[in-house]
């Protein structure tokens, strides 16, 4: 009955299925009212083929299992169209008419192409699951930090006004002269995309510079933006090498470790030299680790002091560290696998995820003469590995 709802109710018009595939059931297995459902649409579909128009939409391959699931679907649904993901350019042109159209807002010189460059890098993994979805919310979520940006800039023009007011008693004074009306471009700053090795050098220029040209009676009549965006930077940094040294002094108080410990030392050479001014590439390349030990070596142990290191000098973005046992991922029923496995990355996206135990993944075996066997989620659970560590290296 519901499905002749659907269909009378939409007549003389479009009928619109979205994730149709889930007529076939969950999870590709039919249920007992999969059948009975997909009879009726056809059946619905024969009888008033000239009366309405009938869409299905859903993921490729899913669709595709929808198809087979009876001989009738090919024939009374002969036209497929294939839209393809947006690319880079595309998705910029999206978030530049979402702020445009939303926020009447536009994106700032050299936003459009750092925008595009990380829908290539850092977001290429979320274009296929959100494509347009994700361009908008960037924009959302840039139009929250530039929301923030501007408060503390009033703030601080409040603050130089009350200054002046203060200096110059008894001079006529006008409130704000609207010196933010104009302000409607979005940054790279709000859009998060910043390099951070780029920042500190700019940083150290800006402040080398400071300390060369500026004398002591200057630094008195400093505006309150200028004096709040000099603390930031200062504490900014003060952070940073807290962490860093903080990170690596852990490592370094770790007995043992010689080789861990150099590997590590050899990683901030790379980053150091990235700092100087160096090519960021040196550090674009696949960070994947295996770290093999007896029990009781301190594996755990190497791989939360690492991440803290990476995170300290900036080369992951997130302070996410996801600790999982490789028995945690497997799934008890077929299918169950691969969205454990996806889920853990999606979990650490933008950190850290150690695996520990990570042969279990195989369904190997320490069991004396056993030689290791693989059981019925291996395949699954390998396959998964490998696709999330490729699509987020």
């Amino acid at each position: 009955p519901k499905v002749i709802g659907a269909v009378r109710g939409a007549m003389g018009g479009v009928l619109f299925l979205d994730e149709a595939y889930a007529l076939a059931g969950t999870d590709g297995k039919s249920d007992c009212f999969s059948g009975e459902a997909i009879r009726t649409l056809l059946t619905e579909v024969e009888n008033n083929r000239t009366s309405v128009m009938v869409i299905l939409a859903g993921y490729r391959d899913k669709m595709s299992g929808l198809m087979r699931c009876d001989p009738g679907l090919p024939r009374r649904f002969p036209i497929e169209l294939h839209l393809q993901d947006y690319d880079a350019t595309q998705l910029v042109r999206i978030a530049e008419k979402k702020a445009r159209e939303s926020y009447n807002m536009c994106l700032a010189s050299g936003v459009d192409k750092a925008l595009a460059e990380a829908f290539k890098t850092t977001y290429a993994s979320e274009v296929p699951q959100h494509n347009g979805g994700l361009a908008v919310r960037l924009v959302d979520e840039a139009v929250s930090r530039f929301a923030t940006r501007m408060g503390r800039a009033v703030q601080d023009q409040a603050a130089d006004e009350a200054e002046g007011t203060a200096k110059a008693t008894g001079h006529s004074g006008g409130g704000s002269d609207g010196g933010f009306q104009g302000e409607s471009q979005l940054t790279l700053y709000d859009f998060d995309l910043e390099d951070p090795f780029e920042r500190q050098q700019v940083e150290a220029v800006r402040q080398a510079a400071a300390e060369e040209e500026q004398s002591a009676e200057n630094a008195k009549v400093l505006s309150a933006q200028q004096r709040r965006e000099c603390e930031e930077r200062e504490r900014e940094q003060a952070e940073r090498t807290r962490r860093q040294r903080q990170a690596l002094g852990e490592l370094e108080g770790m007995i043992g470790f010689d080789k861990a410990k150099a590997y590590v030392r050899k990683l901030v050479r790379k980053i150091q030299f990235v700092q100087a001014g160096g090519s960021r590439k040196v550090l674009d390349t696949c960070k994947n680790l295996i770290l093999v030990g007896n029990p009781g070596v301190g594996k755990t142990t190497f791989a939360r002091i690492i991440h803290k290191v990476l995170y300290a000098y900036g080369v992951v973005k997130e302070d996410v560290y996801v600790e999982k046992n490789a028995l945690q991922l497997k799934g008890q029923f077929v299918g169950q696998t691969s969205p454990r496995v996806s889920d853990a990355f999606a979990a650490a996206k933008g950190g850290t995820l150690f695996l520990d135990e990570a042969y279990s993944l195989a369904g190997i075996t320490s069991t004396k003469g056993s030689g290791g066997h693989r059981d019925t989620f291996a395949n699954d659970a390998i396959a998964t590995l490998l696709t999330e560590a490729e699509n987020n290296r």
